[in-house]
């Protein structure tokens, strides 16, 4: 069946008004028509979120939740997913690896598809551990990644872990080796040991300035960090959660201009309840936090630090393009092109371009909320 959408379509380097035609799942062609219409409605390929902990009813622990997040995730734009698990005992995370396997292998038709799995830890330093629960840390042995990725049995598409930890560059290399992209997050690295992580194989950057050592400054000099190497590293990508709360506007515009938008991905680290009235939920590790929709999720005890977000992916791009003043091109690049070639998914979607599946959001010209969502060509969500 053909489908002709019109409209504003954002294309990877440029904007025009024009026509995409859709048959069997695919863009067929894209015809431009004209100059931007100021009045039509915006199409932009459909969103991709490597790094939440949960949305709407759902979190990321069991088989239920990674379904009904494929059925949820078409209400926020969302086509292509990688759910994130948090430290968690060896049992829940074997668990979560054959769930998201099964999910990944047998797609429905009408609803999200989801790409595999990202381990944020348990591998992860202690200090600089955030929300995570202490005593959930552990070494990367060469048994434990070893056993995720046969459990995975390639589906692993994402492994966040700080690199100087003992056996952390044998264990990037392992998962280099399985097709598993690396980052590093929640770590304490200087910049010599993020270098050779990245020499090891660690291509991405979790989260920037979320959970990194603050900038030192001795006898009044200002000393090169962390999260300046991983700027200045060409070699990766940069994770920022665009909520506006986890990182400041400044910050979000400095690294977009340091890094540039080719190598930005925008994040929202959301948790179970997003979408939902403000209350308190439970998160992996059996810890409780509270959900402010206006702010951010915080833990209920200890300091009530910053836990995650209740960020969506439709309000992330809203945010880059309204509040912020990037192109329609750029924070489609940062929402969807980036975060798909960081799990290898860029040579089938992320772009409005003819032979890529048509995962297609179509967004109102005035406000740009989210007026229908296209999987594969098929209607998965229509407000």
């Amino acid at each position: 069946m053909l489908e002709k959408i019109t409209g504003n379509l954002v294309l990877p380097r440029r904007t025009a008004y024009g026509t995409l035609s859709v048959e069997d799942g695919v863009i067929a062609s894209v015809e431009e028509q004209g100059p931007f219409r100021p009045e039509a409605d915006v199409v932009v390929p459909g969103f991709v979120d490597i790094h939440f902990h949960g949305i709407g009813p759902y979190g990321t622990l069991t088989e239920e939740d990674i379904n009904g997040i494929a059925a949820f995730e078409p209400s926020n734009g969302v086509t292509l997913f990688t759910p994130a698990l948090g430290a968690s005992p060896r049992d829940l995370r074997l668990a979560f690896l054959r769930s998201v396997r099964e999910l990944a292998r047998h797609p429905r038709p009408g609803e999200a598809v989801c790409g595999g799995a990202h381990l944020e830890g348990p591998w992860l330093e202690y200090e600089h551990r955030g929300g995570m629960g202490a005593d959930m840390l552990a070494l990367p042995t060469d048994e434990a990644v070893g056993e995720a990725i046969a459990e995975a049995e390639g589906t692993l598409r994402l492994v966040t872990l700080a690199p100087e930890l003992d056996n952390a560059l044998k264990a990037i290399a392992m998962l280099k080796m399985a097709g598993c992209a690396v980052s590093i997050g929640h770590s304490g690295a200087t910049p010599e040991i993020f270098l050779k992580a990245v020499d090891a194989g660690l291509s991405h950057v979790c989260h920037l300035f979320d959970a990194y050592s603050p900038r030192e400054v001795i006898e009044g000099v200002t000393r090169y960090c962390l999260a300046d190497a991983c700027l200045m590293e060409d070699r990766v990508t940069v994770e920022l959660i665009v909520d506006g709360f986890h990182v400041p506007p400044e910050l979000i515009k400095l690294a977009c201009r340091l890094a540039g938008t080719d190598r930005v991905v925008a994040i929202t680290d959301s948790m179970q309840g997003t979408g939902l009235p403000n209350a308190k939920y439970i998160q992996e590790d059996g810890t409780y936090y509270y959900l402010d929709n206006e702010s951010v999720c915080r833990a209920v005890d200890g300091n009530h630090g910053i836990v995650g977000s209740c960020l969506t992916m439709k309000k992330a791009f809203s945010n880059l393009v309204r509040k912020w003043g990037f192109s329609l091109e750029e924070a489609s690049r940062m929402t969807s092109a980036n975060p798909a070639r960081v799990i290898g998914f860029d040579k089938i979607t992320g772009s409005l371009e003819p032979g890529k599946a048509a995962d297609i959001d179509i967004l109102g010209a005035a406000d740009l909320a989210l007026k229908r969502c296209l999987v594969r060509g098929k209607t998965a969500f229509e407000a």
